[in-house]
């Protein structure tokens, strides 16, 4: 949910897969929210002017836990921290750019090892 806190009211409520959101990263720099989705072990990425998701990514191998999730303007890296913790970058970032969502393809991330 996002809320205007000014007038104290809710402006969007955006569903992001199933289950509990467990953290939430906002970065002012670019007004876009990073969320972490421990039901169905999901991040998304949410554009706060727009109120709208730009992309969201299941991230399969997190099987108990996906506690906490950050990302880095600087270096265009997402971190999602569980049990197991994932650095990744996507072709997407910097989300500045962003104007459209991501068009839709197989693998939308890179690990790095």
């Amino acid at each position: 949910m996002v809320i205007d806190l000014e007038s104290k009211t809710p402006m969007a409520l955006i569903p992001i897969g199933s289950g509990r959101p467990t953290n939430v990263d906002v970065n002012s720099e670019t007004n876009m929210a990073i969320v972490a989705n421990s039901g169905d072990f999901r991040v998304a990425v949410i554009d706060l002017t727009k109120q709208t998701v730009t992309f969201s990514v299941r991230l399969p191998f997190f099987n108990s836990s996906l506690d906490a999730v950050a990302f880095n303007p600087v270096t265009n890296t997402i971190v999602a921290a569980g049990v197991l913790v994932s650095i990744f970058k996507t072709p997407y970032l910097p989300f500045k750019f962003i104007r459209e969502p991501p068009p839709k393809c197989r693998r939308p991330f890179i690990f790095l090892n």
